[in-house]
């Protein structure tokens, strides 16, 4: 079959030949596009091909390309084919094969590359049988007759360029060959290569690292065994040995790295500036075995040593803010097994020295060379952390600790801090050069349990203590600064079980005074504002108490006691004791917020108790109770609205435009939040202004509740329109958007005048005198959109002695009768305000005041009786009934007209603008007037 295919393969070539000779290169070579098109997709192209010979068969192609998408596509310059096909046909039955393929300027691009592990898996071609695999000899002997095989692949010049989802790669190289001399001998393969990448190489991206790989193998018994293999990265040498299985692509591998000398790495020397050591110098040793399968390269296991022997380097780190420099010595064995990525360490143990190392940190940190600091210690890691010796060493600190740690079993650790005092670190701190810094630090302690469950912990301090602390601290950040010299005591003993506490005292103090603190080169806190705390929490009944934290602070000073939560969820029992708050110093420190601009300024005292038990996931819906008893007196508070109910200029001017008003949104968006909150509040205030207003409310006294979200407040004005004010029974719900406000209010002797002023400034003369009222009603937040839209009140009011400076329509109608011919007496008629003592009930809705029994009683006897709608624009339709007593008309007309009561009773109708309104006789009123008399 196979002398047929290869005679048939030869006739081929002749018919090529002889195509090409009278058909032209160009038929043929569109011919050969369509078939490399039909059979694999790629849109192929090359520049000419050439039968140098046919003993032995050479043939030339040149400037191959070929194209899938944008993707993929590769090119090939130069591709030399040479096969020995005479003497194969001559010597059928015992041939000797010789075969070269030679490629140079062979160039790749590919995109999406499949990570390992994750592609098709990979198998034997189908017509590879694992009788083939298991002799080759044997094989092509039996089937083929090949008696020996030459074969040379050989590939010059190459440029592959990868893109996958971890990066983009490029791999360039010259003579990467693949060689069998003979069927005895093992097949051979080099590569010699150089690797890029813009950023996944750690300190070698944006380098041209080299790679060159010499490796021999044979192929029997279906498994590829790797009988000598070394190839080099960057100049480190590695050695590869192992087995793959042909029929199931199992492997198992062995890897070896071993560095006698570092110094005499030569890639340090020419890649000295990507690493931040230099002058390394020591032996590096690593042992790996790789045992996994190709179709799962994710899930290879890898079991290695990895030892460093008398490291020695010179650290050059820096940043803006750290830096290191100087000798480093570390000695380090680590055992390692890596599992489907998931990685565990047997052991690992090291010594590492920094002492003559220069670390920094910015001007917060200085250790010069010559100053011991060192680090020592064995750990492993398979499933749990286990500290077997761990020891830090600086200067005089000497710290260590031990145990093991786990996320799911019981864990036990326990470190220390032997004693040392604070003033031998002052030269590490730059800060504090100029400043005093002292005190003596220890620290003992030991936890046990399950880390998952902090409430069921062991937790033993044996001893915690920092005395006669004094630190020059200096901060600094885009928004904040703190500088300046703190002090504290501390000293602590805890002993707790399972949130139990066994024993437990923890006293101290700190002094704060002289902190400067800077909030965008805002002064926020002087050297001279105090700040001191002073604490004693001591174990009582399994729990601890805090019997008492005195804060005494610039800002506010108050008392904490009662008892604190010790594990996220556990219960709590607080109770705050506020002693006086500087108003003017705190406001600086909240966010900005108009509302709080309205209080000038005021004094705090009473007591916050908070109980419940915190959600450690989701602290603002915590069960938890806040009830306060608290008495604040504000000196002025400037309100951001106004109560104005038009803004419409009288008649004849032009009108001033709405300003532009929102729907008010909640004080509190949580609805949670407050439901458990009962907060009880007296407040004094001296004044209240408001914003476009000449009112001013002095001497005010209210108590404000607050229970289920909702605020509840009731007091007195002292002093509001020259009178006094009651209100009661405000109700203003906190959570919800746009809050309906109910209230109740009653009023004594208030001045009529500024009182319509307040509500309608355009129309202050339109009445005085002296009033007194009641009402009850709702609206929404005064200043917002739907404040006037939304008033709904009901009410009366009594004006004892009122003058109208409008309308006196009493004086108007006298003289309209006055003036009529027949009957009238026009030297009767007074000109005067319409002055009388007046009563009402009322309505107000849709921006309307609803007028009802609306009496006036007038000096004299005369009678002014209205029942009708005026709007906020003042805006009128009024039905009036005069009782007139004295009437300017003959006496024979009055006594026609008069009424039982002796008044004489005329129905009025009154509309327009109460500034200048219009009126007149309803109906024919003084046509039967005239008539009765006649």
């Amino acid at each position: 079959m196979l002398k047929r295919t290869l005679i048939l393969f030869f006739t081929i070539l002749v018919g090529i030949g002889g195509g090409v000779y009278f058909l032209g290169p160009a038929y043929l070579k569109r011919k050969i596009n369509l078939f490399v098109y039909s059979s694999m997709r790629l849109e192929g192209n090359y520049d000419k091909i050439k039968i140098e010979s046919f003993d032995p068969l050479k043939i030339d192609i040149s400037n191959i390309s070929a194209k899938k998408n944008k993707d993929f596509y590769f090119s090939i310059k130069k591709l030399n084919v040479e096969m020995n096909l005479k003497d194969i046909l001559k010597n059928w039955d015992n041939k000797s094969v010789k075969f070269q393929l030679l490629v140079d300027g062979f160039n790749v691009f590919y995109k999406d590359v499949p990570v390992p592990g994750t592609e098709k898996p990979t198998e034997l071609p189908k017509n590879v049988s694992a009788e083939a695999a298991a002799n080759m000899r044997d094989y092509l002997k039996a089937s083929y007759g090949i008696n020996e095989l030459d074969l040379l692949v050989k590939v010059g010049k190459f440029d592959y360029q990868v893109q996958m989802s971890a990066g983009a790669y490029r791999l360039t190289g010259n003579n990467t060959t693949l060689k069998i001399s003979n069927l005895e001998t093992p097949i051979e393969f080099s590569l010699n290569s150089y690797l890029y990448s813009d950023a996944n190489l750690g300190p070698l991206s944006k380098t041209y690292v080299p790679i060159n790989i010499q490796s021999q193998f044979t192929v029997k018994n279906a498994v590829a065994n790797i009988l000598k293999s070394e190839f080099q990265i960057a100049g480190i040498k590695n050695t590869f040995n192992g087995l793959v299985s042909l029929k199931n692509m199992d492997f198992d591998t062995t890897l070896k790295t071993h560095i006698p000398n570092i110094e005499a790495l030569d890639f340090l020397k020419t890649y000295k500036d990507k690493f931040p050591v230099s002058d390394a110098r020591g032996a590096v040793t690593l042992d790996m075995v790789m045992r996994g399968n190709v179709n799962n390269l994710l899930a290879t296991q890898i079991k290695g040593i990895l030892n460093l022997t008398s490291f020695e380097a010179k650290a050059k780190y820096k940043t803006t803010d750290a830096s290191a420099q100087g000798p480093i010595n570390l000695d380090m064995s680590t055992s390692f097994v890596l599992t489907n990525l998931v990685p565990s360490i047997s052991t690992a143990t090291w010594k590492l020295r920094l002492d003559n190392c220069t670390l920094a940190y910015k001007d917060m940190f200085l250790k010069d060379a010559g100053v011991n600091l060192s680090s020592e210690g064995t750990v492993s890691y398979i499933t749990n952390l286990n500290i077997e010796r761990f020891k830090l060493l600086f200067h005089t600190l000497d710290v260590s600790a031990k145990g093991f740690a786990s996320y799911d079993r019981s864990s036990d650790i326990s470190f220390t801090v032997k004693p040392f005092k604070l003033q031998d670190f002052k030269k590490f701190l730059p800060n504090n050069k100029d400043h005093d810094i002292s005190g003596d630090v220890e620290v003992d302690a030991q936890i046990k349990g399950f880390l998952t469950q902090p409430k069921n912990l062991s937790v033993n301090i044996k001893k915690v203590q920092a005395s006669n602390v004094k630190y020059f601290l200096k901060y600094r950040n885009d928004k904040v600064a703190l500088e300046g010299p703190v002090s504290f005591n501390f000293l602590g003993v805890l002993a707790l079980e399972s949130a139990q506490v066994l024993k437990g005292s923890i006293t101290g103090n700190s002094d704060l005074t002289s902190l400067v603190v800077t909030q965008d080169k805002q002064i926020l806190k002087t050297n001279t504002d105090p700040f001191k705390l002073n604490w004693v929490i001591q174990a009582h009944n399994g729990r601890l108490n805090i019997e008492k934290l005195n804060v005494n602070t610039f800002l506010s000073s108050f008392v904490v006691s009662g008892r604190p939560p010790i594990a996220p969820d556990d219960t709590f029992d607080l109770k705050l004791n506020l002693e006086n708050l500087n108003w003017k110093k705190a406001k600086a420190y909240l966010p900005v917020n108009e509302w709080l601009n309205t209080v000038a300024d005021m004094s705090n005292k009473g007591t916050i108790q908070v109980q419940g038990k915190l959600d450690p996931f989701e602290i603002q819906h915590s069960k938890w109770h806040l009830n306060t008893d608290l008495e604040t007196t504000i000196t002025a508070l400037a309100m951001p609205f106004n109560f104005h109910l038009s803004n419409n200029k009288p008649t004849g001017a032009s009108p001033t435009p709405e300003p532009h008003l929102t729907i008010a949104p909640a004080f509190i968006k949580d609805k949670e939040l407050l439901k458990t909150v009962r907060w009880n509040h007296k407040v004094n205030i001296q004044k209240v202004t408001f914003k476009d207003s000449p009112a001013q409310f002095q001497n005010i006294a209210l108590t404000a509740n607050l229970h289920n979200s909702k605020l509840t407040m009731a007091g007195e004005i002292g002093y509001i329109f020259k009178g006094k004010m009651a209100f009661s029974d405000v109700i203003i719900p906190l959570v919800e958007t746009d809050p309906k406000i109910n209230f109740k209010m009653t009023s004594a002797n208030l001045s009529f005048s500024p009182l319509v002023e307040f509500v309608l400034p355009e129309y202050k003369d339109l009445i005085s005198g002296v009033s007194n009222f009641t009402v009850e009603g709702q609206t929404k937040m005064p200043g917002t959109l739907n404040f006037k839209k939304d008033l709904v009140a009901k009410g009366n009011f009594v004006i004892p002695v009122s003058e109208v400076h409008t309308l006196n329509l009493i004086n108007e109608v006298k003289q309209k009768f006055a003036s009529i011919k027949d009957f009238g007496v026009p030297s009767m008629v007074p000109v005067k305000n319409l002055g009388a003592s007046t009563k009402s009930e009322f309505e107000i809705k849709n921006l309307t005041l609803q007028l009802n029994k609306f009496n006036a009683t007038i000096r004299g006897g005369d009678e002014l009786n209205l029942d009708g709608q005026v709007k906020f624009d003042l805006d009128s339709n009024i039905n009036a009934a005069l009782k007139l007593v004295s009437v300017p008309v003959h006496g024979e007309f009055m006594m026609a007209n008069k009424s039982a009561s002796g008044h004489l009773e005329i129905p009025i109708i009154i509309q327009g603008n109460l500034m200048q309104p219009k009126w007149s006789f309803a109906g024919n009123t003084v046509e039967k007037m005239t008539q009765n008399f006649i």
